[in-house]
């Protein structure tokens, strides 16, 4: 039978690296903390949330006894299964087709970093953290709004990288705002990344969380009126994200059917870890 010969990692691995050229809101995550995941249900403990006490030390004194830090470590579940199931023919003579191959996976591929990507954002969204507002929103009060939200997370702190993800509607006001972003050269304008801003890195993405109330609840279509486009300011550390280290895929032959198919499923999970390096920057038009 064809499928005798069909090669799994060949699916797993093209299909997941596709997808990490697509996705903005999983690669901006923290994936540290992936470990072995074998199942769903699976759960990643997170430590390392917490540092340690800074003490002042007095000249000729003891110090305290060594802090337990432990209760710092935090759980996430990896609760989310996709899959894919579709007929292909003959599996060895679409392996041996490129023309044929590849573009069935970039597409899976991209469908699969929409669905992580919206999954990723809905969690931001709704996590409670550090949200500031701007409504009515035009060209003329949005940058003042933007470096209002980047105040909020800076006073937190935070270090390293910071990251400005924006829906296109929203990208659209900052571009009237100003005359370029920056200008970043062509081999780094993939993934939604549109340049530096305010001195933090600014994505493009349509995956943010859209929705008719300020509290991220009551999901609507882009292009609602006066709808609450709930774009996401953040280190990457402030959500971590979680799966399997390949799509698992395999070949078979469907009951009453000539034809060979493949089917395949990954498992992830993602948690906010780091509220402090998040605000939820909800932008009314």
């Amino acid at each position: 039978m064809a499928y005798d010969h069909f090669k799994p990692e060949i699916w797993s691995t093209k299909i997941l690296m596709a997808r990490d050229l697509a996705c903005i809101g999983v690669q901006n995550s923290w994936k540290a903390y992936e470990g072995e995941i074998a199942k769903q249900g699976d759960t990643v403990h997170i430590q390392g949330l917490v540092g340690a006490t800074i003490k002042t030390y007095v000249n000729g004194t003891a110090i305290d006894a060594a802090e337990n830090i432990t209760d710092s470590t935090m759980d996430l579940i990896v609760d989310q299964m996709k899959y894919i199931n579709f007929k292909v023919g003959d599996v060895d003579k679409i392996q041996s087709n490129v023309a044929v191959m590849n573009p069935i996976i970039q597409k899976t591929a991209n469908d699969l970093a929409v669905v992580q990507d919206v999954f990723v954002y809905d969690l931001l969204a709704k996590s409670g953290s550090n949200r500031t507002t701007l409504t009515t929103a035009t060209a003329a009060n949005i940058l003042a709004s933007l470096g209002t939200a980047l105040t909020k997370l800076r006073t937190n702190r935070v270090t390293g990288t910071i990251n400005i993800e924006l829906h296109p509607y929203i990208y659209n006001l900052i571009q009237q705002a100003v005359i370029n972003v920056t200008l970043p050269n062509e081999s780094i304008m993939k993934n939604g990344f549109r340049g530096m801003l305010l001195g933090a890195n600014v994505y493009e993405t349509p995956s943010v969380t859209i929705t008719s109330d300020v509290a991220a609840t009551l999901p609507v279509a882009a292009g609602t009126a006066s709808a609450y486009y709930n774009c996401i300011i953040r280190t990457p550390e402030a959500l971590a994200f979680a799966e399997q280290k390949a799509f698992k895929t395999e070949a078979y032959r469907p009951d009453l059917d000539f034809a060979d198919a493949i089917k395949g499923f990954n498992i992830y999970g993602a948690k906010v870890v780091k509220p402090t390096e998040l605000v939820q920057w909800a932008v009314q038009i």
